[in-house]
């Protein structure tokens, strides 16, 4: 039986026990050494060492360092992030451009013929207006184009090519009609072209002045037909065979007659433009006219009624400005001096001969003294400033002292058969009217002289008065 109590231990093996052995002689007890005093442990750790923990300049570099290297690493990451933001932008845009781009080269290339015909509408249409405003006259051998001409002809193949085209069904500014609008220009210019060849051909022909001499009004008349008649047929084939590789006679045949109608119409009209418009700068108008009178020493004030006309109105220089030049005719827009002086030469003759008798030559190469006012103007209109020198400074000059009319040499004039005499230096003449003056010094010139520049017969009011052009505009009837 094991029996155990506290922290010994008895044996007992049947009738006996085994009890250990107690040593309880305390004083003998062998002492072991003394419990030794904790102290506190003052050494410095390798750690703080390395920090340098005792040491305050130490530690703000150390904690300086750290604050670097973190905005340091913050800089790096949002600079990182950053550059992809650019770069997924750009790419976006970069998508955009590129399919902008793309989307356009498709529409290009779909519309390529549209847009082909359209710039060479507008090519067209810019290089006509040029000639109109600019025109002179283009020589290819015998062959002689005038540019008005040609640009008239570009303009009205372009608009009634395009019209018909319209009217025909075709869309509005569709490619079909585009195609005929550019196909129009090109062949309305050329017909145009040969028309005014035809015409300026047969115009001195003899069979013309033959013509001329049976019905008067054919003498003019025909050349422009017969060029209308021409251009319309040659416009018309040349606008088949571009569209459909042949020429449909049937269509020659109708724009031939209409050519030629549309030439006969147009001179008609111009041919009588001009006269209508000098009977109505002729049709006179009432002015009050007030003035003081002299009489017995006591300024007395007078009121009576004098006469004007309409061409020496403003409204009626602005009206002189739409007669063409040569013949009295008007073409309905401003006149548009050209340097085809040869053409205007002869209608200037023409209508010295026809209309004033020609040049009477018993007082030519002689010097004289005349009253200004005696004098016409063979222009309608003088500019204002020549050189160095101006109308209206020459003639403020004269109306201090006249005499200085007399220190510059003569004006040049003539006798027309009529017994009117008119002028061929405009400028001093307009001064001198401007300034008043009674006498200046002219000398009378030879027949040849005149016709010489009978260029410059444009008057539409039978030389009565002239418009001076002043400048920016600004115009004065000078009579």
């Amino acid at each position: 039986m094991w029996v155990f109590w506290g922290g010994g231990s008895a044996l007992a093996d049947g009738n006996s026990f085994n009890i250990p052995h107690v040593n309880d002689h305390f004083d003998k007890v062998k002492q072991g050494p003394p419990p030794t005093k904790e102290t506190p442990d003052t050494s410095t750790s390798q750690e703080e060492k390395e920090h340098g923990s005792g040491n305050w300049f130490t530690k703000a570099w150390n904690w300086t360092k750290e604050t670097v290297s973190i905005a340091w690493n913050k800089t790096k990451e949002f600079c990182s992030e950053s550059w992809d933001w650019i770069c997924k932008v750009c790419g976006q845009i970069t998508k955009v451009v590129v399919d902008g781009l793309s989307s356009a080269w498709n529409w290009i290339k779909d519309n390529i013929v549209t847009i082909g015909l359209t710039v060479g509408i507008i090519v067209l249409a810019i290089a006509a207006v040029l000639l109109i405003v600019f025109g002179s006259e283009f020589v290819l051998g015998a062959l002689v184009i005038s540019g008005e001409t040609l640009g008239e002809g570009i303009l009205a193949g372009i608009v009634i090519s395009g019209l018909f085209s319209w009217l025909s069904g075709n869309d509005f500014f569709g490619t079909e009609m585009l195609s005929d609008m550019f196909f129009g220009g090109l062949s309305g210019g050329i017909g145009g072209a040969i028309g005014s060849w035809v015409s300026s051909s047969v115009a001195g022909s003899g069979f013309v002045s033959w013509l001329g001499s049976r019905i008067s009004l054919l003498r003019e008349a025909f050349p422009k037909i017969l060029g209308g008649a021409a251009g319309g047929g040659a416009g018309q084939s040349l606008f088949d065979w571009f569209k459909t590789g042949k020429v449909n006679l049937r269509n020659t045949f109708v724009a031939t007659v209409f050519g030629g109608f549309f030439a006969l119409t147009g001179w008609s009209i111009s041919n009588h433009t001009g006269p209508i418009l000098s009977k109505i700068n002729e049709i006179p108008i009432p002015k009050l006219e007030v003035g003081v009178l002299d009489a017995s020493g006591m300024k007395i004030p007078t009121i009576g009624f004098g006469k004007i006309t309409v061409g020496d109105t403003e409204f009626g220089a602005w009206l002189q400005k739409f007669a063409s030049k040569g013949e009295g005719k008007g073409t309905g827009k401003p006149t548009k001096f050209k340097f085809d002086f040869a053409k205007a030469r002869k209608e200037g003759i023409k209508r010295i001969e026809d209309e004033f008798g020609g040049v009477n030559e018993n007082v030519a190469n002689s010097k004289a003294i005349l009253n200004p006012r005696d004098i016409r103007f063979m222009q309608s209109t003088v500019s204002n400033k020549t050189g160095d020198y101006t109308v209206l400074n020459n003639a403020k000059t004269f109306s201090q002292d006249p005499s200085k009319i007399f220190e510059l040499p003569p004006i040049r004039v003539w006798q027309d058969g009529k017994g009117n005499i008119w002028t061929l230096d405009h400028r001093r003449l307009a001064a001198a009217r401007l300034a008043g003056i009674k006498e200046i010094p002219v000398q009378w010139v030879s027949k040849d002289e005149v016709y010489k520049d009978a260029w410059k017969f444009t008057t539409k009011v039978d030389g009565k008065s002239v418009v001076l052009k002043i400048g920016d505009g600004s115009t004065q009837v000078i009579k």
